[in-house]
């Protein structure tokens, strides 16, 4: 982390070695030489035959990591190269916190085709598992405030969408394309969104439709 050299980080600090005499030993003398993040402790391990020193910094901000990270390295635009980040395709597609209203409005479509955001008595609300229906706006901007305050209802909207895509296949791709055709869900949020977002995820399903559909069919099906 940068900007911190003048900052004292709280830290677990541990000395590990093979008989607690010499773990006493060690702590004694790392203390006498530096307590800077806290008090070195002891761990015994009977196996070691010399000394291990472990530190473990607190006070990480996971938010200031992506921030500085996204000074170097900005993630590629295109679904197909996207989902090949990390290891599993589906959370690779999630949007970033903060993440522009293009991207916001591209998670609402999603949450449109995947069935959780529907229209109910109070305006559109989000349908989740074992909770009540949450009221998230009357109009896309309400919509993108109340995801953009809530990540946790972005990963679950994502999430849900994936499972579709597994679910369907290539079936979901002709219900995208009505939809970015205004055809068909000709409501007022549909025509409000636009082609643009609907046209995002049919990009996003095509990108992902490889690696699902060799799932074993019971995952799919969940």
């Amino acid at each position: 982390m940068s900007g911190e050299s003048d900052q004292d980080i709280p830290k677990l600090k541990y000395i590990c070695g093979p008989t607690s005499g010499i773990v006493n030993w060690a702590v004694k003398k790392a203390n006498e030489i530096s307590r800077r993040g806290g008090d070195w402790r002891g761990i015994v391990i009977n196996d070691l035959s010399g000394l291990s020193f472990f530190q473990y910094r607190t006070q990480i901000s996971i938010s200031r990591l992506i921030n500085d990270t996204l000074n170097i390295y900005t993630p590629p635009r295109d679904p197909k190269k996207l989902v090949k980040l990390g290891e599993n395709p589906v959370p690779a597609i999630i949007p970033l916190p903060g993440c522009s209203n293009d991207q916001l409005d591209r998670v609402i479509a999603q949450g449109l085709l995947a069935g959780v955001i529907i229209k109910g008595k109070r305006g559109y609300e989000l349908i989740k598992p074992l909770t009540e229906p949450k009221y998230i706006g009357d109009s896309v901007d309400q919509i993108r405030d109340s995801l953009s305050k809530n990540y946790d209802d972005i990963s679950f909207i994502n999430e849900k969408f994936a499972r579709e895509v597994a679910k369907k296949g290539s079936s979901l791709l002709s219900p995208i394309s009505e939809y970015s055709g205004n055809s068909i869900g000709t409501g007022p949020l549909v025509v409000e969104l636009g082609k643009v977002p609907f046209q995002m995820t049919r990009e996003i399903a095509e990108a992902l439709l490889p690696y699902l559909t060799r799932l074993p069919k019971q995952y799919r099906q969940q």
